[in-house]
């Protein structure tokens, strides 16, 4: 085999040091250092929105008046207002979080097979194929009741920590497909998650207790336990208090670790209070506290074929492999009546602690052994970090329906700082003891600082009662902040590095909308959307980086179809769309100096159809199908070094076919009695991972899967006993996955992640 090059050593060993989690993007004068170590050591290397009547209701239902029940007649504020959900010109799946919790789907990674377009990848949220792969700044939204969520750069990690917010007190969760930056703002550029929680109610007292408890093939036991109190103090104050804790088995035996299979969880409480001051003004106020925690490996070992390399079901981290996530949120909205119009005040604070802590042995290990001259030795990569973020937006918006003119503005301002930490340690394979000084290995920190003020508006024109055009626009200036300081035998005698950057982006929407009759609307889509550029770090001597990039942008031409036939029996939402995506921002490394940075190169599109009918023949039956043909790549090669990719390729984690089935069936058993049972069938198609390095490494490749599950119950009075069996047939899907040796081309240690195995789950819910 031939000997790998000094710089290609340098630049695998950037990427390397910049895992998923990293937001230091820096090392490697060290490229220089290990490559004179090892050149000749190491190989060459180059779903369907759950709105039916027929799902059992277990648990309060607030009052907003997006809580409509009846099929057809949902309630979205997809566009910032209250709007039926047949009548918003935007392609929207809403999910209710009662049927997640009574079928134990409570992560995004459970359901995200119910929405049309949405992709999950170890940790990753597209939708419409909208992604460059695992580094990057995020390409899709996240708001809880409007406050923007998550950081927007990856600096932050904005990029790769998807919200696990439990849905046990959300209202309704809402996913826009397609970019909306008009509304929205950055990282929206391929759409929007959108958590509405419950609000407190004012005229009963009333609350809810479910538990629950499930028992995991090839895993163990789990349980959860859940609470919320509604209390009106007065006629105009009220306030709502929640709770929850869950415990998951792991499934994934280590065999560094004795078999041991870890564990999932989180807990967490929300406290809301609703004051009504006077007859038209309404002030919420709110505080989340939750922390996630994943312990123990979670990922199967196998090869680039998923062929298993010590046996099913089995990984092979170092023991002390963690993920915690401790994350505070509050909001504040006062909304006013004017009369003639309304106004709100949105403010938004948010702490966000990440630590994690990988096994990175097949890299760091091996270039440790040969820096202290011991064979075999493992090695760590710990990663604390944390973003405070501050946001504040005004609203002012006409009254909607009183005149041809409907229209609203407004104003956003966000302060995010981040900083982030990384730690190589060389270990004993036995014992877990440090070799050498504790964080004299490689030690480095990385503080970012991100700022967008931006104006937005737009103005909806109704030619007659059945014709109107919308038309919007948003202007955003960003500001950004970093520096890298690292440290250490990796990186020789310690370097720093910091740069900034300022821009501006303008984004627009146009879209006109047709009423066929009553309940049949015809619509059609040109929306932007954008995510901010930033900055490396700096002018770097020597180096062919950049100091700055730019952003990157998405065109969205759509035409849409949705409508209500038989009598709201049946309904249908369909869309074709193109998108086209242009300065694409990817991840590179300098050939020179072994620095990983971000650039702009290329274009890439996303067309496809997405259709959805929902059949409810009666209140007691339903079934709801998707089908979603997703076509998204690349138009341009990848002129870049660090990255290869050709014109054609598949965009990360999209698959062509997905599709989805759900069936629910109420039923009466006697005078006190009920009974429901249902089935939920999912299909994702086969992806294809991040891009590689060279044109010397293979592209994983992600084969389809399948999901069938049940769920079935009875309820009687104030209590809903349920049943639910996830992965019926115990399938082994696989989510992604990837080499842990990044060096060599022909690494033989993948590692997969998988869906849950068949799970059989029992819960107890009581509401008063």
């Amino acid at each position: 085999m031939k000997k790998l090059k000094l710089k290609y050593l340098a630049v695998e060993l950037g990427r390397a040091i910049s895992p998923k989690r990293c937001s230091v993007v820096r090392v490697m004068g060290a490229g220089l250092l290990v490559g004179s170590l090892v050149a000749n050591a190491v190989h060459a290397q180059d779903a369907a929105p759950a709105t039916t009547a027929a799902a059992p209701q277990t648990g309060d239902q607030a009052t907003k008046d997006k809580n409509a029940k009846t099929l057809g007649t949902v309630t979205v504020t997809a566009q910032k207002r209250s709007e039926a959900l047949l009548d918003v010109p935007v392609p929207v799946t809403v999910v209710q979080p009662v049927t997640l919790v009574l079928n134990n789907r409570l992560q995004l990674s459970d359901f995200y097979t119910q929405v049309p377009g949405l992709s999950y990848s170890r940790g990753n949220v597209s939708i419409r194929g909208i992604t460059t792969g695992t580094f990057g700044n995020p390409t899709v939204g996240v708001t809880i009741d409007d406050v923007p969520f998550g950081s927007t750069v990856q600096n932050g990690n904005g990029g790769n920590v998807v919200p696990d917010i439990d849905p046990f007190d959300l209202q309704q969760i809402e996913v826009l497909r397609g970019p909306q930056g008009t509304l929205y703002g950055a990282a929206s550029m391929g759409g929007l998650i959108k958590y509405d929680t419950v609000d407190p109610q004012t005229d009963k007292f009333g609350g809810r207790l479910e538990v629950d408890g499930q028992s995991m093939d090839h895993g163990g036991a789990g349980y959860g336990v859940r609470g919320a109190l509604n209390i009106p103090l007065t006629d105009d104050f009220a306030v709502r208090v929640s709770a929850f804790k869950r415990d998951e088995p792991g499934f994934i035996k280590n065999v560094e670790n004795n078999d041991d299979k870890g564990s999932t969880g989180a807990n967490g409480a929300r406290v809301s209070a609703l004051w009504l001051p006077t007859s038209n003004v309404t002030v919420r106020f709110a505080a989340l506290d939750q922390h996630t925690y994943i312990d123990g490996t979670t990922s199967f070992a196998g090869d680039i074929n998923r062929t298993p390399l010590y046996g099913d079901y089995y990984g092979n981290k170092i023991p002390i492999t963690y993920d915690h996530r401790d994350t505070r949120f509050y909001d504040l909205h006062v909304d006013a009546d004017l009369g003639w119009g309304s106004f709100s005040s949105i403010t938004g604070y948010s702490q966000d602690h990440i630590t994690t802590r990988d096994d990175v042995s097949p890299i760091f290990g091996f270039i440790a052994g040969l820096v202290y001259g011991i064979d075999g030795l493992a090695a760590d990569i710990y990663e604390p970090s944390k973003t405070n973020k501050f946001s504040q937006e005004f609203r002012l918006s006409s009254n909607e329906g009183t005149s041809k003119l409907d229209w609203q503005g407004g104003a956003f301002f966000t302060n995010e700082q981040s900083y982030s930490n990384q730690f190589i340690n060389p270990r004993d394979p036995t014992t877990m003891e440090i070799i050498g000084e504790p964080n004299s290995f490689y030690n480095g920190f990385g503080p970012s600082t991100y700022k967008e003020y931006a104006l937005y508006g737009d103005i909806d024109y109704h030619f007659t009662d059945r014709f109107d055009i919308q038309l919007g626009g948003r202007y955003s200036r960003n500001k950004q902040t970093y520096s890298s300081t690292s440290s250490g035998l990796l990186n020789g005698d310690g370097v720093t590095y910091s740069g900034s950057s300022d821009d501006n982006v303008a984004t627009y929407l146009f879209s006109p909308r047709f009423k066929l009759t009553d309940n049949l609307m015809l619509y059609a889509r040109v929306a932007t959307g954008y995510r901010p550029g930033g900055s490396n770090l700096g002018s770097v001597p020597g180096s062919d980086m950049q100091p700055t990039y730019n952003s990157d942008k998405t065109t969205n031409y759509e035409i849409g179809v949705k409508g209500a036939f038989l009598d709201h029996q049946l309904i249908w939402d369909a869309s074709v769309y193109y998108i086209d995506w242009s300065h694409i921002q990817i991840l590179e490394t300098s050939l020179d100096t072994g620095l990983s940075f971000v650039g702009n190169a290329g274009k890439a599109k996303s067309q496809g159809i997405e259709n959805t009918l929902t059949l409810q023949p009666s209140d007691s039956f339903s079934i709801t199908a998707s089908l979603v043909y997703n076509d998204a790549v690349l138009t341009q090669d990848f002129p870049l070094q660090g990255a290869y990719a050709l014109s054609g390729e598949r965009l990360p984690y999209s698959a062509k076919w997905t599709g989805s089935l759900a069936i629910d069936k109420q039923f009466p058993i006697n005078a006190e009695w009920k009974g429901f049972a249902g089935a939920n069938f999912a299909y994702v198609g086969d992806r294809y991972e991040d891009f590689p390095a060279s044109q010397d490494f293979p592209r994983v490749h992600t084969p389809s899967y399948t999901e069938t599950d049940i769920h079935g119950g009875v309820t009687t009075g104030p209590w809903t006993f349920s049943m639910n069996v996830r992965n019926l047939f115990d399938r082994r899907g696989f989510l992604g996955g990837g080499p842990r040796d990044t060096l060599s081309p022909t690494s033989t240690l993948y590692s997969w992640n998988m869906i849950q195995p068949r799970t059989f789950g029992l819960t107890a819910a009581y509401k008063f």
